[in-house]
């Protein structure tokens, strides 16, 4: 008998024994292979029977578990996001017990994780969990789950990873409701045809947006659902196909995520990858590899010049047409649960973006080893991937066709090419030639970006061929327009437009809002609305919830057709409370923008160094603070845009071709207003002028322009400006390359010269510390500091060094009548490109030195610490600085020195200063916008909506105007627009019966200025009805708001009511919610004696009773159960938003323990 002990302790746990918080994802021990089924049990010994006992567990993918031999499971799941928890009390026993458990893996990692809870009496708890203990086995007898059986022969399994850990990450509980959050839920068919597809057809203004997010666990997507998301997206293999032999697809997962979608009564997406044959075709099918220039060495992808990529394709989307509806899919959505609802049109590169190969999946470690494991190589970079034969000979033919002749293509290149395939690249395609032999670069960038442009046209063909009544999207995600990558952020919407396709872009939160929109998403979602081809908003990565609040303004100030976000993000609480707060403002609707920039995508061509133009890009997101502008380029002013415009910006680096220059000419002629400053003369790409003195001559004569400056604030003695701080950069001037961060801190790179403006008390002397890294490939280059045009020293060691410099005394003159001044620190930097390749993006263009910050220290006798010790831990000056342009040369049209001219109906305003001015180039700029009819009377002035630097951005749309407060600080606006400016607007905007309004901003939050009456919602709970008719008001936690009193007890027949008064008169939804027992209930909904007649259909947790139409005034309400049920009346809420279909409330997941 001591013997058997023995063994029943090493084998049969007793209960108790394991560490409660030791509970660990198991498998076995000889790993995965999937698809799998595994078998696991635990033998257990209780003393007696226990009192309550509840079994926590999950399971990755889907589990059965039993206990005691149990004939039917008494634990099921195939969500392994979420642990749920069961009562198996009956199921236990005094002596011998056994939970054994059913484990089924699909696909990737498996793993079982449980914790069974065993509660013998009072301070009596004991705990079994998933560890080393459980025994595993593939192959067992048929009663496996016996209680008899011998499992001494089965494998202890093998411990993954603890709970919360591994590839699973932090798991929740089960979901529930939280009953104090009453959330809405929104129809996507409102305003749509009866039958349309609800992500396909045209959406009118004032529409819900759709969102979309990523496929997840069940419950995730509950959660996630909650939040207002419709549509979930899963991935093909980004390197492969489904075609797993030849003509043989396997669809197992795709068809996995769409049954799970629809069951869920949600939609699905697809995104589709054809740029990676499967091995099988790498092994046995020939095809053109594509190559890089750099190393001539190959990626298993197709090279976009293989003709039979195309024929890859189009199979491709023929074989996923037939397994998920395509071509035979029905017009109205949802007919058909196996069907697509929106594909992804994956074209190259990467990620399947509208481009070509940028080294991203190499410097992602997950994601590198799964390339080398592939392909047997790292070799993935950003560079010119055109080196294969096929490119080759197509560049050739391509030239051929444009020139015609040998010797017209000689001629226009200044090269002796003897034979056609003498034709090849430029020499350099990292240096371009000036001007004698520049078009010889530009001819062979076009060609490349146009390649690309066929690609993208390959693959939209063969997916609306296959899929013409679905929703198609063209990814766009490139991080610049670095040359290497082939995108053009134009062309991607001309041609989506072509196929009636949206763009997706995944610059959502990539950068700051003001930043993204003088960038990639600015330029992308002009070109959509210019030519028509909807716009959706993705994020590349995580957000916080301050940068999801932007993200939701961002996609409405761009007039987004719909939005994406990765479900990890909308799982966040703090997110999810972001989605509830302002998902209203996700709208379809059209900004009002008359103000255009024009960035110089051509000049850029010949700039393979600069992957972005930093001028425009730096300029142009503090100019969004002031106001709000559409990009244009060269290629959407050839295609007429500028009829669209009262103004256009020119800034720096214009080199146009001609006829883009007379399209602008033509545009000024006929009424525009053209704005530049001395960036240098407008010419054409053989430095023809006659452009710029046609339009410009006069500014030759113009006396250059002056800026005064002024520090206004308090100055600490001692303070620290690090440059990496979006709330510094109104202290920096010159080539700044934007903010970079590696191990936590943020810096910024130089450009040839860079400066930062230092306020100063003139009556102290200064300590200056500056604080930077030179890298070691610059260690031979020249880097020198200057204060107000005086040098100070060299910044030369290699390395993160702080350097110390003693402000000269004499820096200011001595006739200042500030006490406060601005001095100059200017870095002067020798300049070097970083390795080619060595990064996803061109970058920053030529680098100088590394940036963290620049202090400095009054010296005033009293120093205890060093001042690098002082200036670290200093604070940033808590001022601003001020610039004043003395404005009336914009408002003296007779001076000789107006910067203002008339040309035909138009005019062209010119800054006389260089870019060291571009605060003053930027007052110009505001003031044309703002006050073009003070420099020409008649014209229209852009409303004031938003004309100051705080911090706080605004949009303008038909019937509002949205704000978004992107500080840390609570704003109020006080806004006040005259009537005879919205008179100027009526064809564009509604006009307001009111002319001034107050809207408080807390930090970070989105607010709206309405023209007309903002939607309505009113709810009355129905605790607080005026007129209860004795009945009792009752504390029920699954009523809102979840707390105190929440409901009236209404007995069968009986009715209970309220006056309720409306303030905005209109057609009104009526809904309600009551209860018998748990299960929701109807009642009766009276308003003013009359019942309100409707399907009383069920939408979420409300009922709708219908819809009346309601006066101004004062109301009745009367609520009435059923003749034959008790019910517990809830709430009843009116709202007179077309897009609410109904309300239900904020889903909440349980703690683990």
């Amino acid at each position: 008998m001591l013997f058997l002990l023995g063994l029943f302790l090493t084998f049969w746990p007793v209960a108790g024994q394991s560490n409660p918080s030791g509970w660990s994802w198991i498998w076995s021990p000889d790993g995965n292979h999937p698809p799998e089924t595994l078998f696991f049990r635990l033998r257990f010994r209780l003393p007696r029977r226990p009192s309550s006992a509840v079994l926590y567990i999950t399971a990755d993918d889907a589990f059965e578990a039993y206990i005691n031999q149990s004939r039917k499971p008494v634990a099921t799941g195939d969500d392994w996001t979420t642990v749920r928890s069961f009562d198996v009390t009956s199921y236990l026993r005094a002596g011998l017990n056994l939970l054994a458990v059913e484990c089924q893996n699909q696909r990737g990692p498996g793993g079982l994780l449980f914790k069974l809870v065993v509660t013998m009496g009072p301070n009596n708890v004991l705990t079994l969990v998933s560890d080393g203990n459980v025994r595993v086995s593939r192959h067992p007898p048929v009663a496996w789950n016996s209680l008899k059986l011998n499992d001494a022969n089965w494998q202890h399994a093998l411990v993954i990873a603890p709970e919360g850990g591994g590839v699973w990450g932090p798991l929740h509980g089960a979901l529930s409701f939280d009953y104090s959050r009453i959330v809405r839920i929104w129809d996507l068919t409102q305003g749509l045809p009866q039958g349309a597809d609800l992500y396909q057809a045209p959406r009118p203004l004032g529409a819900r947006m759709p969102m979309m997010s990523s496929m997840a666990g069940v419950d995730d997507m509950k959660l996630v659902a909650n939040a207002g998301f419709t549509l979930f997206q899963s991935n093909s293999d980004n390197l492969s196909t489904e075609e797993e032999a030849p003509g043989k697809w396997n669809w197992t997962v795709p068809a996995q995520a769409c049954t799970t979608a629809h069951r869920l009564g949600l939609d699905w997406s697809y995104f589709e990858h054809e740029a990676f044959p499967p091995p099988w075709y790498r092994e046995k099918v020939p095809f053109t590899r594509i190559e890089c220039m750099e190393h001539h060495l190959p990626v298993q992808a197709f090279s976009p010049w293989d003709p039979s990529w195309k024929t890859f394709i189009e199979q491709g989307y023929a074989a996923l047409a037939k397994e998920f509806g395509g071509a035979n899919k029905p017009q109205e959505a949802g007919a058909n649960s196996g069907a697509l609802n929106v594909l992804c049109v994956g074209i190259h590169g990467d990620y399947g973006q509208a481009g070509l190969l940028t080294g991203g999946r190499v410097r992602v470690p997950e994601q590198r080893e799964d390339w080398i494991k592939r392909f047997g190589n790292a070799h993935d970079h950003l560079g010119f991937w055109c080196a294969d034969p096929l490119a080759q000979a197509d560049f050739r033919k391509a030239m051929l066709e444009k020139y015609h002749t040998l010797s017209a293509l000689n001629a226009a290149w200044h090269t002796h090419y003897q034979s056609v395939n003498d034709i090849a690249y430029p020499p350099d395609l990292y240096d371009p030639p000036d001007f004698l032999d520049r078009q010889h670069y530009l001819d062979f960038i076009e060609w490349y970006r146009d390649s690309v442009g066929r690609a993208i046209r390959w693959n939209l063909e063969a997916a609306r061929k296959n899929f013409p009544n679905t929703l198609l999207l063209l990814p766009a995600g490139f991080a610049d327009e670095d040359l290497r990558g082939g995108n053009d952020n134009s062309l991607i919407p001309k041609l989506a437009a072509r196929y009636n396709a949206a763009v997706l872009s995944y610059h959502g939160g990539a950068k700051p809002f003001a930043q993204n929109a003088a960038t990639e998403l600015g330029r992308l979602g002009s070109a959509c609305r210019f030519y028509g081809a909807p716009l959706w908003v993705a994020t590349p990565g995580s957000l916080t919830p301050d940068q999801t609040v932007e993200r939701i303004y961002e996609a409405a100030s761009q007039g987004a057709a719909g939005y994406f976000d990765w479900a990890s993000n909308v799982l966040s609480d703090a997110n999810r409370n972001v989605y509830y707060r302002y998902g209203r403002f996700l709208q379809i609707d059209r900004p009002i923008v008359d103000v255009a920039m024009f960035y110089p995508a051509r000049a850029q061509e010949i700039r393979p160094q600069e992957g972005y133009n930093e001028t425009f890009a730096r300029a142009c997101a503090e100019l969004r603070d002031y106001a709000d502008f559409d990009i244009v380029d060269d290629r959407m002013v050839d295609d007429g845009c500028l009829s669209n415009y009262r103004i256009l910006v020119l800034w720096e680096g214009t080199i146009c071709q001609p006829q883009t220059l007379q399209k602008i000419k033509e545009w000024v002629n006929n009424g525009g207003v053209l704005i530049a400053y001395d960036f240098g003369k407008v010419t054409d790409f053989n430095g023809d002028i006659s452009w710029f003195k046609d339009l410009f001559g006069y500014v030759q004569d113009l006396q250059p322009a002056y800026m005064r400056e002024r520090y206004l604030g308090d100055l600490p003695s001692t303070y620290r400006i690090p440059v990496g701080d979006p709330e510094m950069a109104g202290f920096l001037e010159g080539q700044w390359a934007e903010p970079d961060t590696a191990d936590g801190i943020v810096r910024r790179w130089t450009g040839e010269t860079a400066t930062v403006r230092l306020p100063l008390d003139v009556q102290k002397r200064y300590v200056l510390v500056v604080h930077a890294s030179v890298p070691p490939e610059a260690a031979d280059l020249k880097h020198e500091l200057f204060v107000n045009g005086r040098k100070l020293g060299d910044l030369d060691t290699v390395g993160d060094v702080r350097y110390r410099f003693l402000l000269p005394s004499d820096l200011f003159d001595d006739n200042l009548q500030d006490r406060i001044a601005l001095a100059s620190l200017t870095f002067r930097s020798q300049t070097f490109l970083p390795a080619k390749g060595a990064a996803g993006t061109a970058g920053p263009g030529p680098l100088g030195i590394h940036v963290e910050s620049v202090g400095v220290m009054a010296l005033e006798g009293t120093e205890t610490e060093s001042p690098e010790d002082a200036i670290e831990k200093a604070p940033v000056p808590p001022g601003r600085i001020r610039s004043y342009i003395n404005l009336s040369h914009l408002t003296s049209p007779t001076s000789s020195q107006s910067w203002v001219r008339r040309y035909g109906k138009g005019l062209t305003i010119y800054f006389p200063a260089t870019r060291d001015l571009l605060k003053g180039y930027l007052q110009v700029v505001c003031f044309a916008i703002y006050h073009l009819s003070q420099i020409d009377p008649g014209r229209k002035d852009a409303l004031p909506i938003d004309d100051t630097e705080d911090g706080v951005y605004a949009t303008l749309f038909p019937d509002k105007i949205l704000y978004y407060n992107s500080t840390d600080e609570e704003k109020t606006e006080h806004v006040v627009i005259p009537a005879e400016d919205f008179a100027m607007w009526k064809d564009q905007v509604m006009v307001p019966q009111q002319n001034e309004w107050t809207l408080h901003l807390p930090p970070h939050s989105i607010g709206a200025i309405y023209f007309g009456t903002p939607p309505q919602e009113l709810l009355y709970e129905c605790e607080g009805f005026t007129q209860p008719n004795g009945m009792k008001p009752r504390s029920s936690p699954d009523c809102s708001p979840g707390t105190g009193p929440t409901c009236l007890f209404v007995a069968a027949g009986k009715s209970i009511g309220t006056r309720f008064r409306i303030e905005v008169p209109g057609n009104y939804k009526v809904f309600y919610r009551v209860l018998h027992g748990e299960q929701l209930a109807t009642a009766q909904i009276q308003i003013d004696g009359q019942p309100v007649v409707g399907d009383d259909s069920l939408h979420g947790q409300t009922r709708l009773a219908g819809t009346v139409n309601l006066t101004a005034g004062v109301h009745t309400l009367t609520l009435t159960a059923p003749s034959n049920l008790a019910v517990r009346a809830d709430f009843v809420l009116l709202s007179n938003d077309p897009d609410v279909a109904g309300y239900t409330f904020a889903l909440q997941t349980s703690p683990l323990n």
